[in-house]
């Protein structure tokens, strides 16, 4: 069905006058006759009953019309949902994180994209560093929160959240009556720490705490999950050193000392592919650096 041939009869079925329509159309009105005649046969049903004096619609063509209304309507909400996406209003965004940057910042983000930003449809998958930035060079992913300090190449971050590390042990361990716990006090103690293949910067920024006391944490256990890493802690198998944030996330039988006098600082930064930017990702990316960007720390909370 020709489209043009279809708004000719749609203005024709509004005005039920050719002059009229025709005017409307932007042609004269020797044409518009032809053209809806020939429409008529193209159909093979009559869509006008018309004389000298009178233009009315017959059962096929009150039927047409109401069909066309419709057509014509969603073609306009095509055209502004086009727009939209272009404009980067509406859309899916698909989006990476590490866990920990659930239990600290991102909830709040996807709370205020969420009332800014209510068409767009953000999909969530949990992902360590690695993943996120394979997913971010091949594009299965349009952003990630990751762990930083982190220098990829084909990937920018920038920092939204920055924290401390805390001390953790259980609330059974001799030490936690304590108000104040040294490291130096388990140098020789077991520890529950994160495994070589994941969070490699925390990892070695952890190491680094120890190193300034003077010895390398006695590891026993070795994970790519907080949530082991905790209960672990919990049952009194050794004690870890985490972000600080975590103690928001876990309720548990455990005590978290702050290492606010050292200077290590773990941050969750956006991350994103620069060659592979669209509309969607790219209102998304100004927001938060708008909002967040190095302004954030679990410090000026």
């Amino acid at each position: 069905m020709d489209l043009r041939l279809l708004k000719y009869f749609y203005v024709l079925a509004e005005e039920l006058h050719f002059g009229k329509a025709a005017k409307r159309l932007y042609i004269s009105q020797p044409p518009l006759s032809r053209q809806i005649k020939s429409f008529e046969e193209e159909l093979g049903v009559k869509l006008f009953n018309r004389d000298k004096r009178n233009v009315e619609l017959t059962i096929h063509g009150q039927y047409l019309r109401e069909e066309a209304q419709k057509l014509f309507q969603h073609i306009e909400l095509i055209k502004t949902h086009l727009k939209l996406l272009d404009e980067g209003v509406i859309g899916q965004l698909r989006s990476g994180y590490v866990v920990s940057a659930m239990h600290s910042i991102l909830p709040r983000i996807l709370l205020e994209l969420k009332n800014n930003y209510h068409k767009i449809d953000i999909v969530l998958q949990e992902l360590n560093n690695d993943a996120q930035i394979k997913a971010l060079k091949d594009g299965s992913i349009d952003i990630g929160f990751i762990r930083t300090p982190l220098h990829v190449d084909e990937v920018s971050t920038h920092p939204i959240f920055v924290e401390t590390f805390s001390l953790v042990l259980s609330k059974n361990h001799p030490l936690s009556s304590s108000a104040k716990v040294s490291l130096r006090d388990l140098a020789d103690e077991p520890f529950i720490g994160f495994c070589h293949t994941c969070a490699l910067p925390v990892r070695n920024m952890i190491m680094g705490i120890c190193n300034k006391e003077g010895f390398l944490p006695n590891i026993v256990h070795q994970t790519n999950q907080i949530n082991t890493i905790i209960r672990l802690v919990e049952a009194n198998f050794g004690y870890s050193i985490l972000p600080s944030s975590v103690k928001e996330a876990y309720k548990l039988n455990v005590n978290f000392y702050e290492l606010a006098d050292y200077p290590e600082r773990t941050e969750i930064s956006l991350a994103y592919n620069p060659k592979r930017i669209n509309p969607i990702s790219k209102r998304v990316i100004d927001f938060v650096l708008h909002k967040y960007h190095q302004a954030d720390t679990l410090l000026q909370k």
